[in-house]
């Protein structure tokens, strides 16, 4: 009782406004806005890199959800039976299990599904735009199909292909998320600088290092949060409960060091001037002579996103269909 609790008084204390806060308290509720309503929204690096911390917390909104359930249906003031046991509403309902969980996991990587077509529209840059939005695609799906099956992975029942073809899934979206941070969102990994990059500003290349190493590891046991516990969990009900706290630290730890090393990239790129116009001529061209990208056809550009999204769509309404 005392934990559930404590998440909803500390929720609200960190959501509502104070008067002695020396910043603009709705700085943070309108780039948050800006981030639930895309693509209406606009996107800039602020509302980008709130997006990216939003799919950071899919554990902690699933929790503070399950806080609520907890409190306003009144299981904390249910009895205990005679074998110890006590009838939980909130873990054995099915509106939370199949509606309020996915929606909370899958949310975050929507927005930033559609920010990601939101940028395309706006530059017509195919790349890192589509690139981009692929990588949050195969991640929506991912936890969706984790969410709406959480017990065709049982490790009692048999090694199916379904199984098998979700596990590279994941594998295949975690390593897709952990190259995006290396090498677009740090730039690093360019060879002739020992996998790191020309311009560095913290003081030690060990971190780097460190970094990239960390991300990997913390990447992948992120992934195991993101799946629905219970009974029918893909990976049992007990171990799992013991270790999602370290994994929840541990990602913030994670998102933490991602935000460091981001806004240094993002420094460094604005200082070389690569974000202030839209392309770069080469040294022995002028401005005036220099040649722009060629532009592509706005119509095409609206059937592409139209596809990706249709696309995005029909794989969570088949997870939701096939539930079991």
């Amino acid at each position: 009782f005392c934990f559930p609790v404590a998440l909803f008084f500390f929720f609200l204390y960190c959501a509502l406004p104070k008067p002695w806060q020396a910043r603009n308290p709705q700085l943070w509720w309108t780039g948050a806005l800006q981030v639930i309503i895309s693509p209406f929204g606009r996107v800039n690096f602020l509302t980008a890199y709130m997006g990216d911390i939003f799919t950071s917390m899919v554990k902690v909104s699933v929790d503070i959800a399950y806080t609520f359930c907890f409190i306003f249906s009144g299981d904390w003031l249910s009895h205990h039976e005679d074998d110890g046991s006590r009838q939980e509403h909130c873990s054995n309902s099915n509106w939370y299990k199949m509606v309020i969980v996915p929606l909370l996991s899958a949310l975050p990587l929507w927005f930033r599904f559609m920010q990601c077509l939101r940028r395309y529209h706006d530059t017509h840059k195919r790349f890192p735009n589509l690139a981009n939005a692929g990588k949050y695609a195969v991640s929506h799906s991912v936890v969706l199909f984790g969410a709406f099956h959480s017990s065709f992975n049982d490790p009692e029942s048999d090694f199916t292909l379904y199984k098998s073809f979700w596990l590279v899934c994941v594998v295949i979206s975690t390593l897709y998320s952990y190259s995006w941070d290396v090498f677009m969102d740090w730039g690093l990994g360019e060879i002739k600088h020992g996998f790191l990059r020309e311009r560095l500003m913290f003081p030690k290349r060990w971190f780097y290092y460190v970094a990239i190493v960390v991300d990997l590891f913390l990447r992948f046991a992120w992934t195991l949060t993101l799946i629905p516990q219970g009974d029918d969990s893909p990976f049992g009900s007990t171990w799992i409960l013991f270790l999602q706290p370290c994994l929840a630290v541990g990602e913030i730890c994670r998102r933490c060091m991602w935000g460091c090393l981001r806004l240094e990239w993002e420094h460094l790129a604005n200082t070389s001037g690569y974000r202030r116009i839209d392309f770069v001529p080469l040294h022995f061209e002028s401005v005036t002579n220099a040649a722009p990208p060629t532009p592509i056809n706005p119509y095409k550009v609206i059937i592409e996103v139209s596809v990706l999204t249709a696309l995005v769509l029909s794989l969570g309404l088949v997870a939701a269909l096939t539930a079991s």
